[in-house]
């Protein structure tokens, strides 16, 4: 895709452009392969990559996706007076794309509020799924991190037996999930009342990111009340035993359970 592709896709659908300056060639060629195959309501589509001629320790390529109206979730249930069961739609929705994307034999590594966008219709869209880290076959990850880099930034969202090594797994994602239904009903990031510097110690202590159902979110004239069944299931989304989680389609099934079918 070249500057003119881009020009006319703008026209008719509008895109973002994400910069991929981090990823070499070979990395950001994977992604796009899976990016690619990933089709499926709740998955952010991939239209095509730009590359802008820049100097050469620039590469300058960027990846297409179409312009999310309502950005993030995160951002979206802050600035709106959005219902309990908009977000639960939310959740389902995440859900199915997570199901989808592990059916597949590709895990996220990267599950979190503001990694969920919201169209024009008010549908997530999972999204980034390679510019801080590259989705990879299950059976075959292997991402080299520098120690304390990439994870430290995200460790509130981080399964503790994912802390200490450089692989993702799918039960990781299932329990970063449970993290998500904490920060739409809360508008807090988990574990909001200890600093980032402590962060490591809890999660390797197997602390869990909530110790109670929320009750209300912020800002203050936003009130969600957690039921029960949901509160139960983030429980099991953040057992101590990967084993023990839900897979993200049993998930799934609990949820359309909780929130009254899936019609």
């Amino acid at each position: 895709m070249n500057a003119e592709d881009v020009k006319t896709v703008s026209k008719t659908h509008p895109s973002v452009l994400e910069p991929a300056v981090s990823c070499t060639a070979k990395m950001l060629c994977l992604e796009v392969i899976a990016w690619k195959e990933l089709k499926h309501p709740s998955i952010l589509e991939f239209i095509g990559i730009y590359h802008e001629q820049r100097a050469e320790y620039q590469p300058g390529f960027y990846l297409v996706s179409p312009l999310m109206e309502h950005k993030s979730t995160k951002s979206f249930v802050a600035n709106q007076d959005v219902s309990v069961s908009e977000i639960n739609r939310l959740l389902r929705e995440t859900l199915a794309g997570l199901a989808f994307i592990h059916e597949w034999g590709f895990i996220h590594g990267d599950v979190r509020a503001v990694d969920i966008l919201v169209d024009e219709k008010k549908h997530a869209r999972l999204a980034d799924f390679g510019l801080r880290t590259i989705i990879t076959r299950a059976d075959a990850v292997a991402q080299n991190f520098t120690a304390g880099e990439e994870k430290a930034t995200n460790a509130r969202w981080l399964a503790p037996e994912l802390l200490h090594v450089t692989s993702y797994s799918a039960a990781g994602d299932v329990y970063a999930f449970g993290c998500v239904v904490l920060e739409l009903y809360t508008g807090e990031d988990p574990f909001p009342n200890t600093a980032d510097t402590l962060i490591h110690g809890q999660v390797s202590g197997y602390v869990k990111p909530w110790s109670q159902p929320p009750k209300s979110a912020k800002p203050p004239s936003i009130r969600r009340t957690m039921g029960g069944d949901l509160w139960n299931l983030v429980q099991k989304c953040w057992s101590r035993d990967p084993k023990g989680r839900p897979t993200a389609s049993d998930a799934l099934d609990e949820m359309y359970k909780i929130t009254g079918g899936r019609g």
